[in-house]
This record gives structure tokens, C-alpha cells and sequence, in this order.
């Protein structure tokens, strides 16, 4: 069985997804191969930017999502995470694992009081589709560091498993 590892960077906009994979790179999920490098631990890495399309945030306490589908003929091990980030720029991120993504649309307002915003200029959803598996997977506040897994140690997404999108929630 091939083991396909890949590690998140994050900022307050921009997830770069840097996946490892012993035969090739996935296409769907990981595209361009011009900034791969081969690990000490005999698989491929790449970068895969994960961002917040054209969002200028228009009032404090606005909770937005973007979501990314996952390749799901293979599977991945997410295996790290290095934000990217400040206070300045975001109060937290969320990642969640989704069978579905709350919304169809690119970017979507997935706050808890989003239904009651009168200022509303996004489609309104939780991060998750209703019905769809959801979990939390990795939670970024207040200048925390990166976070990397032990080895042989990462979160399941992609073929066989329930988590089929990623779904980025920046809290502005």
C-alpha cells in the first residue's frame, strides 16, 4: 500500500498544501509539479495553494469559508500544519474535513449568526454540507506555532475515507 502524506501552511488567506506521494502526483488535488523536492522519507512533496478568493472582509466578526475538493481516487495523510498568519489579520482559521462543502459557491459566510446579518454580501452555510460527515482537523488562533505530526501519524482524506472537501473558515 502506497503511503501519500501531505502538510498544510496557512496564513490568514492562503493554505499551501504541500503533498508527499511515493508514485505521482495526484491531478485534482495537486496539479502543478513544478515545486516538487524528494523527503528523507522517499516520497514526493509538493505545494498546492488553498486560498480565500477575492475576499475583502467588510465588517469585524465575519466568519467566511472556500472550500477545496479532494481527489478522492486516492488517499492522503495530512501530516502537518505551518500558519502563516497574525492576529492582525485573522482572530482564527478552522479546517474541517467534509463529505460536503456547506455551499456550492467559492466563498460563503459560515458564521454561527450569518442568517441574521442584514450586511450579508455572501451566500449563507455552515462549513459543512448538511447530512455530510464533518470534523474539525486542524485549529489556528493568536500567533500559534506550526504543528507537525509524529511520523506515520495524519489525518485520512480522499479514497476510503469520509472527508472528500476541505473546507478553510477564517474568522476576520
Amino acid at each position: 500500500m502506497l503511503l501519500e502524506r501531505f502538510h498544510m501552511v496557512a496564513s490568514s488567506t492562503v493554505f499551501l498544501l504541500t503533498v508527499g506521494l511515493l508514485a505521482e502526483l495526484a491531478s485534482g488535488l495537486v496539479e502543478n509539479s513544478n515545486d516538487t523536492k524528494t523527503s528523507s522519507g522517499s516520497y514526493a512533496v509538493g505545494r498546492f495553494p488553498f486560498l480565500m478568493p477575492k475576499v475583502i472582509p467588510y465588517k469585524p466578526e465575519l466568519y467566511l469559508c472556500t472550500p477545496v475538493k479532494v481527489d478522492y481516487t486516492k488517499s492522503y495523510y495530512i501530516v502537518g500544519f505551518e500558519p502563516n498568519a497574525t492576529m492582525a489579520t485573522a482572530h482564527h482559521m478552522l479546517l474541517y474535513g467534509c463529505g460536503a462543502p456547506g455551499s456550492e459557491s467559492a466563498v460563503w459566510n459560515c458564521g454561527e449568526m450569518a442568517k441574521s446579518d442584514p450586511d450579508g454580501k455572501e451566500e449563507v452555510g455552515s462549513p459543512c454540507g448538511t447530512g455530510s460527515s464533518s470534523q474539525i482537523i486542524y485549529a489556528w488562533a493568536r500567533d500559534a506555532p506550526k504543528l507537525e505530526l509524529p511520523e506515520s501519524v495524519g489525518f485520512k482524506v480522499g479514497k476510503d475515507s469520509p472527508i472528500k472537501y476541505i473546507v478553510l473558515q477564517v474568522h476576520y
